[in-house]
C-alpha cells in the first residue's frame, strides 16, 4: 500500500549511547568505583563497561596477585586511564594514582618489550607533545586477541590491532601524554596550541603510513600552495604516479597503524614500510606484519562441534561447506571492505579429514577453511601546475626646456621607464588511492594496448576504431509526435577518445517524491523499522556518494535502470505529444538539482522505464514525458524510446548497449494482485487511456504490454546476432529471474556479458563464477537501492550494508571491473567480469 515515511528529524548522534554508558558507569564513592570487563577488541571503551562494581584499588590488587600475563595488566590499566582521564570530577589524585600504577605494571617488563629509540617532541613540562609513529611505544604479547583494548579519541594511549604470528598474539601500545622513556633528543619548550598539536600529530602519522583509509571513498587528498618571486617560463608538469605493492592484509593489519590520534586517526591503514615497523615493533614485528593475515578468525569458514569455533557456531558456510567428505570451497569470496580493503578474500588453506574430524586450537571441526584478503596496492599521483602572472608598471617623466633667440621655442622631452614584475604560483595536489592488484594489472594492460594504438604524433590510429565522423555525444533523432514512434531505434555510434580507464555509474529506483525540502522516499517498510537520518535522506546519501566518487573517477555516463520517480512516475497523464514537456518540478528538483557536481555535471543519463514510471498499479501516468525529456533544452537525459540501442566505442574496444522495457512482468489481468499490477482494475479508472501511444483502456492493458514484449524479444535476438562489439550489455528494469528461460537462452546463445537491472530495492552482484548465478558465466546486478523508495531491510546508519547505493563499472577491452558502493561510501562488492563466448564458440567481436 502507498504510505508516506515518518517526518524528518535530526538523526540521533552516534555518540549519545556512549554518553549514556559513560554516565551510568561514573563513580559513586570517594575512592571511585568502576566495573571493567575486557571484551573483544574494536569496541569503544565505554561499551565494555559492565559487570560487578569493584573498587579500583581492589581490582588492581587482584590483577597483581593473578597469574595472567602483565600485558593484561597493561590493558586494564590503560582502560582505566582512558575512562578516568576525561572526568574532571575524579580529580588529579585519581589520575596520579592510575599513572603511578601504570608505570609500576609496565616496569615489570613481563610480556612487553620497549621499542627502540623513538622521536618525541616535549612540551615545557616534559610531556610528549608529538609522538611520531616510529617511537614511544611497547610491543606486547597476549594470550588472546580479546585482551587487546581499543584506542579512543583523545585517550592517553593508542593501541594497534591484534596480530597472530605462529600461534602467538601481539599488539602494540603507544603513550601520548606521558614523558618519553626512549633515548630521544629533548626538544625545546613549546607553547603550541592544542589544535596545532593535533594537526602536527596527524601529519606525522600520514607520513609514515603507506595505505590511506578506504572506509569511505578510498581517497586521501591534500594540497599545498607555494608562491615565489622567481621568473621562470610558464610550465606545466604532467602528473606523476608511483605505485607501491603491498602484501595481503587483513583488518587487523589495517588497524595496526600504532597511532590513532583523535579525529585524525588513520584507521584502515597498514604499516607495510619495513623501516617503520622495525622502529615500532622491533624486528619480530616485521615478520608479524608479513604473516598477519594467515589466521584472521573473521576470514574463516568452518563447521564445528559444540559451538567451539572462534566465531561461535558454524561460520561462513556459504564460502566453504557441503554435506560431503571433502567440503566444496569457493576460491574467492566477496567480503566487506571493513575486513579487506580489496573487498575480496581468497582461499589459502582447508583442514579436513575424510571420515573424521580435525582439531584446531583445542576445538573440533568437521572442516576448517582459512581465507586471506586479496592484496592491494597504493598509488600516489602528484600533479603540479605552475602559472605565471606578469605585471607591467610604466613610469613617465616629463621635462620642459626653453631657448630664447629671435624666435622663442619651447620643447618637452618625455622619458618612459617600464618595470616588469613576474610572480609564479605553483599548486601541487597529491591524491593517494588504494588499488587492488588485479585492478592495477587491468590498468597496465589497458595502457599497453592504448600505447600501440597511438601514432607518432600521439593521435589515435585507425586501429583504435574511432571514425573521424563519430561524435562524442549521444544523438537521438528529432523528436517524434508519439513517444512510441522510435521504439527499436539504434542511435549513431558514440566515441570517447580520451585515454582510459573509463568509468560508468549505475543506479535504479532512485527518484523520490517531491517535497518542499527536496525529494523524500516512498515507504514500503513499516514505520517502526524506519531509520531516521538514513531512510529519509536515502536518495541524497546515494547521490552524495556518486558525486564524491565522480570527483576522482568521473563517469562517461550513467546507466539508469528505471523507476525514476515514486510513487507513480511523472505526475501527469500520458498521451501528450513527445515534443511537449509538461513541467511538474520532478525532473528539476529530484533529478537535475540532486545529481550534480564536479565529474557529474552534464554527464548523460541513459535509461529505461520501470513499472512505477507507468504508475505502479496504473498505466496512465506520465511515462511518455520521460521519453519526451530526451529533447528538453540542454537535457542530459537519453531515453528516446521504450526500447533502443547504441554502440559506444573506446580506443581499441566497443560496447553494445541494449535498453529494454520488461514491464510486461508487472502487467496482469485487471482483477489480479491490485497492489502489484500496472493493469489493476481497482486503481486504474474506467476512463484511463494513453490515447494513440499506449493502452486504450484497462481491458487492453495486458495485451498491449504483451505485444510490446513480444516485439522486443525478436528485436533483441536479431541485434545480438549481428553484434560485433567486444561487450554486449543489457539494461532493463526487472531482474532476469523474471522471464528466466528467455534470458538463459539469450545469454548462452549470443554471449550476453552483463545485465543491469533494478526493481528490487537492494544492491546485488552476481558474478561470472558465482555458483548461485543461474546465468553463469553471464554476470548481472540489481541496483535497486537508489533511494527513491525505502530499502528491503533496515539500513545501517554508517552505510555498511547493501540496502542503498550504486555500482561503478571500469571498462577495458578484456575486463570490466564492477564495484558496489554503499550510501556510506564503502566498497561493498567488487568483481572482475570477463567476456562470455557465444554458444557457437566464436567471440562476439569477430
Amino acid at each position: 500500500s502507498l504510505h508516506s515515511c515518518p517526518s524528518r528529524a535530526p538523526a540521533r548522534r552516534a555518540g549519545d549511547a556512549m554518553e549514556l554508558l559513560r554516565a551510568g558507569s561514573e563513580s559513586s564513592d570517594e575512592e571511585g568505583r568502576i566495573g571493567a570487563v575486557l571484551l573483544p577488541a574494536r569496541r569503544p571503551f565505554a561499551a565494555r563497561l559492565g559487570g560487578p562494581v569493584v573498587s579500583r584499588s581492589a581490582l588492581l590488587s587482584r590483577i597483581r596477585r593473578s597469574a595472567v600475563p602483565s600485558v593484561l595488566v597493561l590493558a586494564v590499566s590503560a582502560a582505566l586511564l582512558a575512562v578516568w582521564h576525561g572526568r574532571t570530577r575524579a580529580g588529579e589524585a585519581r589520575k596520579s594514582l592510575l599513572r603511578a600504577t601504570r608505570w609500576l605494571e609496565i616496569s615489570s617488563g613481563a610480556g612487553c618489550e620497549r621499542c627502540p629509540v623513538g622521536n618525541c617532541v616535549r612540551d615545557h613540562d616534559g610531556s610528549c607533545r608529538v609522538f611520531h609513529a616510529h617511537g614511544g611505544g611497547y610491543f606486547c604479547q597476549v594470550e588472546s586477541c580479546n585482551m587487546v583494548p581499543v584506542s579512543e579519541a583523545n585517550a592517553l594511549y593508542h593501541f594497534s590491532g591484534c596480530w597472530n604470528y605462529r600461534g602467538h598474539f601481539f599488539y602494540a601500545v603507544q603513550e601520548v601524554n606521558f614523558p618519553c622513556q626512549a633515548e630521544e633528543e629533548t626538544a625545546k619548550p613549546s607553547s603550541t596550541s592544542a589544535s596545532t598539536r593535533r594537526t602536527t600529530t596527524h601529519e606525522a602519522t600520514v607520513t609514515t603510513t603507506t595505505r590511506p583509509s578506504t572506509t569511505t571513498t578510498s581517497t586521501l587528498a591534500t594540497s599545498t600552495h607555494t608562491t615565489t618571486h622567481e621568473v621562470p617560463a610558464p610550465t606545466t608538469t604532467r602528473p606523476g604516479t608511483t605505485t607501491t605493492e603491498a602484501k595481503p592484509e587483513s583488518i587487523s593489519d589495517r588497524e595496526a597503524s600504532g597511532s590513532r590520534q583523535g579525529e585524525g586517526a588513520q584507521q584502515g591503514t597498514r604499516l607495510s614500510g619495513s623501516s617503520s615497523i622495525l622502529s615500532i615493533f622491533d624486528k619480530v614485528a616485521a615478520e608479524v606484519a608479513d604473516e598477519a593475515a594467515d589466521h584472521d578468525a573473521r576470514l574463516t569458514a568452518y563447521w564445528d562441534l559444540a559451538d567451539c569455533g572462534p566465531n561461535g557456531d558454524d561460520s561462513h558456510v556459504e564460502w566453504c561447506g557441503g554435506l560431503i567428505d571433502e567440503p566444496f570451497c569457493q576460491n574467492e569470496v566477496p567480503v566487506d571492505t571493513d575486513l579487506c580493503i580489496s573487498g575480496k578474500a581468497f582461499l589459502s588453506n582447508v583442514l579436513h579429514k575424510k571420515g573424521s574430524n580435525v582439531q584446531v586450537r583445542g576445538c573440533t571441526f568437521i572442516y576448517y577453511a582459512q581465507y586471506e584478503c586479496v592484496p592491494t596496492t597504493t598509488t600516489t599521483t602528484t600533479s603540479t601546475v605552475t602559472s605565471t602572472t606578469t605585471t607591467t608598471t610604466t613610469t613617465t617623466t616629463s621635462s620642459t626646456s626653453a631657448t630664447t633667440t629671435t624666435t622663442s621655442t619651447t620643447g618637452t622631452t618625455t622619458i618612459s621607464t617600464t618595470t616588469t614584475t613576474t610572480a609564479t604560483s605553483t599548486t601541487t595536489s597529491t591524491r593517494t588511492t588504494t588499488t587492488i592488484v588485479e585492478e592495477r594489472q587491468m590498468f597496465e594492460s589497458l595502457e599497453k594496448m592504448e600505447s600501440k594504438l597511438r601514432g607518432p604524433d600521439g593521435s589515435w590510429s585507425s586501429d583504435a576504431g574511432l571514425g573521424w565522423d563519430c561524435s562524442s555525444k549521444f544523438q537521438p533523432p528529432p523528436a517524434p509526435y508519439l513517444a512510441t514512434t522510435l521504439n527499436g531505434v539504434i542511435l549513431p555510434d558514440v566515441c570517447f577518445r580520451t585515454h582510459g580507464p573509463h568509468f560508468v555509474h549505475i543506479i535504479a529506483d532512485w527518484g523520490g517524491m517531491l517535497g518542499k525540502d527536496g525529494p523524500y522516499p516512498a515507504c514500503q517498510r513499516p514505520k517502526k523499522l524506519f531509520v531516521k537520518g538514513v531512510d529519509d535522506y536515502a536518495q541524497q546519501r546515494v547521490a552524495n556518494q556518486m558525486a564524491s566518487r565522480a570527483r576522482i573517477r568521473s563517469p562517461d555516463y550513467v546507466l539508469n535502470g528505471g523507476d525514476n520517480f515514486y510513487w507513480g512516475g511523472i505526475d501527469t497523464n500520458c498521451g501528450a505529444p513527445a515534443q511537449t514537456i509538461i513541467p511538474t518540478g520532478q525532473l528539476e528538483w529530484n533529478f537535475e538539482k540532486v545529481y550534480k557536481g564536479e565529474g557529474l555535471d552534464g554527464k548523460p543519463w541513459l535509461g529505461v522505464l520501470g513499472n512505477h514510471d507507468y504508475g505502479g498499479f496504473r498505466f496512465d501516468r506520465g511515462w511518455d514525458q520521460l521519453i519526451s525529456y530526451t529533447w528538453g533544452a540542454g537535457s542530459r537525459w537519453v531515453m528516446p524510446a521504450q526500447y533502443w540501442a547504441v554502440t559506444v566505442r573506446y580506443p581499441g574496444f566497443s560496447v553494445d548497449y541494449f535498453f529494454l522495457d520488461t514491464n510486461h512482468f508487472n502487467a496482469k489481468e485487471p482483477d489480479a494482485d491490485p497492489e502489484h499490477n500496472i493493469c489493476s482494475g481497482e486503481h486504474n479508472s474506467k476512463k484511463a487511456t494513453c490515447g494513440m501511444e499506449g493502452p486504450q483502456n484497462v481491458s487492453e492493458c495486458l495485451s498491449w504490454f504483451g505485444r510490446l514484449w513480444d516485439k522486443q524479444q525478436v528485436w533483441l535476438e536479431d541485434h545480438l546476432n549481428e553484434s560485433r562489439a567486444d561487450w554486449q550489455i543489457v539494461v532493463t528494469h526487472f531482474p532476469p529471474y523474471y522471464g528466466r528461460p528467455f534470458w538463459e537462452r539469450m545469454a548462452k546463445t549470443y554471449g550476453i556479458d552483463f545485465i543491469i537491472t533494478g526493481h528490487v530495492h537492494v544492491q546485488e552482484l552476481h558474478t561470472n563464477d558465482d555458483l548461485g548465478n543461474f546465468l553463469r558465466p553471464t554476470a548481472w546486478i540489481v541496483s535497486g537501492g537508489g533511494g527513491g523508495i525505502t530499502s528491503e531491510d533496515a539500513p545501517d546508519p554508517e552505510g555498511h550494508d547493501d540496502q542503498y547505493g550504486f555500482f561503478e563499472l571500469t571498462l577495458t577491452k578484456d575486463i570490466i571491473e564492477v564495484q558496489g558502493i554503499s550510501h556510506g561510501g564503502s566498497i561493498r562488492r567488487r568483481a572482475f567480469v570477463r567476456p562470455r563466448r557465444r554458444s557457437d564458440g566464436r567471440d562476439a567481436s569477430h
